[in-house]
């Protein structure tokens, strides 16, 4: 009987161990099917990632760049700014992409954070509004609050601000909890107090520079 029970036993435990090894290669197909797309859409949303941060650097060199060549001028005409930003673009690749992305160019007085004026390219609204009744609300690395009391009558010097924008719906694969916009901005100390503009730019730019060729 010892054998026999001995025989029935084994192949009891045979077939209990391969169910049991069947079992767990079913459990883990279950798994890896239920965590392929969280592993999936990790994938993608990293190479999301990678390419907007790529493009964001891209930017912040552009803004750079314009900030510093527009700091030096003591007059900016229309030929010289139209000419900076097909030469940016250009460059970098963007020239098909012009409805996508914006340029804002704004000449800033201080410490009474004044917009002298403000001059734009590219793309309409891609650039989220800054400026609240003539006075620049973005982040500067000079506080106005610091002296001078905001009166435009105690202004020492001038900055050049860039703020370059775009949508990231050409660059973005999946759009996986991205932002719908990039901006930077890049600021440069003036070299004049106030840079005028030629009659084209003028026409076109809005501040405070407007309001005192009218008077």
């Amino acid at each position: 009987m010892m054998p026999f029970i001995r025989a029935i036993f084994g192949r009891f435990c045979n077939s209990f161990l391969l169910r049991l090894r069947f079992d767990e290669r079913g459990g883990a197909a279950v798994e890896t099917a239920l965590l392929l797309p969280l592993i999936v859409a990790g994938g993608l949303l990293c190479v999301d990632l990678f390419k907007v941060g790529i493009e964001r650097t891209r930017m912040e060199q552009l803004a750079g760049s314009a900030a510093i060549t527009l700091s030096v001028q003591q007059k900016l005409g229309k030929a010289g700014l139209d000419g900076l930003y097909e030469t940016l673009f250009k460059v970098e690749g963007l020239k098909d992409v012009r409805g996508r992305h914006q340029m804002v160019v704004s000449n800033v007085t201080m410490p009474s954070r004044r917009i002298w004026w403000s001059l734009s390219r590219g793309g309409d609204g891609v650039c989220a509004e800054t400026a609240r009744e003539g006075t620049y609300e973005g982040t500067l690395p000079v506080d106005a609050e610091l002296d001078g009391n905001g009166d435009p009558e105690n202004d020492t010097h001038s900055l050049i601000v860039v703020r370059l924008c775009r949508t990231v719906d050409d660059i973005s694969m999946e759009h996986l909890a991205l932002p719908d916009r990039l901006a930077v901005v890049s600021v440069n100390r003036a070299l004049a107090t106030n840079v005028d503009l030629d009659e084209v730019l003028l026409a076109e730019a809005v501040g405070a520079i407007v309001q005192e060729e009218r008077e």
